[in-house]
């Protein structure tokens, strides 16, 4: 008897620790909607396409096109906060609905855009699969 409780606890924590090593991706979609946000308020775009962007967008933009189409649209408008205002988890992604409120620099407006951002996860991480913009181009 004593053998086979033995047997049964050594076999309950191996599953316990096995399923500590399958666990999800290293971030969630929010810290990579955060991340994203922080870096391009700071300027950091190489950083956004290196670390956020799935693979589908860096098909869509090289770094360079990335680079320079956000540094010009950084210069004009700053990103002053958001709100989720919805979450659909689909089979292999995550779609957020986010109210981005932007400010328009040389006018100090603020105006608000609604963006369906999906994510999916590629290297153990939640990347974006679209790219936040201020106006529609």
């Amino acid at each position: 008897m004593k053998k086979f409780i033995l047997a049964v606890l050594i076999a309950f924590l191996s599953i316990v620790s096995f399923s500590g090593c399958i666990g999800g991706p290293e971030s969630t979609p929010e810290e990579t909607l955060d991340d994203y946000i922080s870096y391009y308020n700071s300027g950091e775009f190489n950083n956004v396409y290196n670390e956020l962007l799935s693979s589908d967008v860096k098909g869509d933009y090289t770094r360079d096109e990335f680079y320079n189409l956000n540094r010009i649209s950084e210069a004009t408008f700053r990103i002053n906060g958001y709100e989720i205002t919805g979450r659909s988890d689909e089979n292999d992604s995550v779609i957020l609905t986010v109210d981005v409120i932007w400010n328009v620099n040389a006018f100090n407006i603020q105006r608000t855009k609604t963006h369906t951002i999906e994510f999916v996860v590629e290297d153990n991480r939640w990347k974006m699969n679209d790219i936040l913009r201020p106006i529609d181009i």
